[in-house]
């Protein structure tokens, strides 16, 4: 299947070459102008071509490409109108400059689609395909300018490891490009959405099983942040709460963002699959709340390190369990003060305690 799905890529204008299981060698049919050599000297790419010298500087982020117009206007139709702005408004210099500090994947997405404007090859794998495949939209990199452009070809590869591709692995490879580098695009061009969406409909359930916890909540929350389908997210969540006693809290810990100013962790997809787990445990006398009860604890103990934490977040997670679920709540009560510590007395123990029975501590003790 994979070989013919890729073929009629092909048909299509898509010259994809050394194809294996999770990565593809692409490079134009046809190119203006072709590379000798790119040189790179710190922060400075240089393109060295028999043509002409360069007449072109593009600027992404702190560095600069010294590039040819041709080989770059012939291929992108948002370069070719900047070119054409800029050579209006600067009649006497023959080198122009652009700047591209918004460009999905920074420089190094550039310098990978510089050398498929300049003929040479590029590997595309799940690490890279969103970010190239975003900024090849981007700069309108479509089958207008040139047939079988880096559009087309970007998103056959795409398309094959989000909807024909077996490894779950690679999915979600490309989730966190997305999450990483090019979150914007990612919900713009619906690529999380195709992902999330086709893998809880097309694995088989042997597959299915195998999937890791920590993947799937990290579905979860790609899921939400895209607005996936409701009834396919509920559906993984209960998969997640069906996984709940064997998980180790390792596989709990999703981190929520690289922004300093949020919390480190993904509490609220817990939170919500613990209140699966509980409805489905009512239905189920086999399910071992004790093993859930301490498996939280425990992961309450790591999140309370959190200072960002909100207090109402803490308590979601506490308080989601039924008491039948702690013998002894003395591995909750370590969380509790560790979390008082850090947040600075932010959460009194009472807010928690006052629905525990006055000799609660007494009685933990005994058993223990």
């Amino acid at each position: 299947m994979k070989n013919r799905f890729l073929e009629r890529g092909n048909s299509g204008g898509c010259s994809i070459h050394g194809r294996k299981h999770n990565k593809c060698v692409i490079f134009p049919v046809e190119v203006n102008v072709v590379a000798e050599a790119i040189d790179r000297i710190n922060m400075t790419w240089i393109v060295r071509a028999k043509v002409a010298e360069t007449d072109l500087i593009i600027q992404v982020g702190d560095s600069n490409f010294h590039v040819h117009k041709l080989a770059m206007v012939s291929r992108s139709a948002y370069l070719n109108r900047l070119v054409f702005q800029e050579r209006n408004n600067n009649l006497q210099n023959s080198i122009s400059t652009i700047l591209l500090h918004s460009l999905p994947g920074g420089a190094e997405t550039f310098e990978l689609i510089l050398k498929f404007c300049y003929g040479w090859k590029i590997d595309l794998t799940p690490t890279n395909i969103a970010p190239i495949y975003s900024a090849a939209k981007f700069l309108e990199m479509n089958n207008e300018m040139e047939q079988g452009n880096l559009i087309s070809k970007t998103e056959t590869f795409l398309t094959y490891l989000l909807l024909l591709s077996s490894s779950w692995k690679d999915i979600f490879t490309i989730f966190k490009s997305c999450e990483e580098t090019v979150s914007s695009w990612a919900k713009e061009l619906h690529i999380l959405r195709s992902g999330i969406e086709n893998l809880i409909i097309r694995l088989p359930p042997e597959q299915e099983s195998s999937l890791p916890c920590n993947f799937l909540l990290h579905l979860l929350k790609f899921g939400n942040s895209v607005r996936a389908d409701s009834e396919l997210l509920a559906g993984v969540e209960e998969r997640v709460a069906d996984k709940l006693e064997v998980c180790r809290v390792s596989d709990l810990l999703v981190q929520k963002s690289t922004n300093r100013s949020t919390t480190l962790y993904d509490v609220g997809i817990v939170a919500k699959v613990l209140e699966t787990y509980v409805s489905c445990a009512k239905r189920n006398p086999a399910a071992t709340l004790l093993v859930v009860g301490r498996l939280i604890d425990e992961y309450l103990t790591v999140v309370s390190r959190d200072s960002r934490l909100p207090v109402k977040s803490f308590l979601s997670v506490a308080e989601a369990l039924p008491d039948s679920a702690r013998i002894c709540h003395d591995n909750l009560y370590r969380a509790i003060d560790f979390y008082l510590k850090v947040t600075e007395n932010k959460l009194t123990p009472s807010s928690y305690l006052a629905r525990e029975p006055a000799d609660d501590r007494r009685k933990a003790t005994a058993v223990e």
